[in-house]
């Protein structure tokens, strides 16, 4: 069995949560920690066993990263590289991660 880590193709800290180490798909959640939207994103993700990587907006150069993508500083904000969609709101966030890793569980 490998593992596999995404450190070295980030230099800013992250967290993430991991299905299995056999997952293709990675999703980024720019996230304020602080916040009840994005706690219960994370919250879902973590139930439903997303691949996701947590991008903390109080850390350097998230926040402008996140401005960058998404045009406004606004959390949580959710990247699915590998099926080219990105979006706000957190109902929205969570229904799409329902509908992408909810296989009857």
């Amino acid at each position: 069995m490998r593992a596999s880590t995404n450190e070295s193709e980030h230099s800013r800290p992250q967290h993430q949560l991991r299905a299995s180490c056999y997952t293709r798909s990675m999703i980024t959640l720019y996230i304020n920690p602080e916040c009840p939207f994005c706690k219960k994103t994370v919250e879902t993700a973590r139930e439903l066993g997303a691949p996701v990587t947590l991008k903390d907006v109080h850390e350097p150069g998230v926040t402008e990263e996140l401005i960058q993508l998404g045009g406004k500083r606004q959390m949580p904000y959710m990247v699915d590289d590998e099926d080219g969609v990105s979006m706000y709101e957190s109902d929205d966030i969570i229904a799409y991660l329902h509908r992408k890793f909810d296989h009857g569980t």
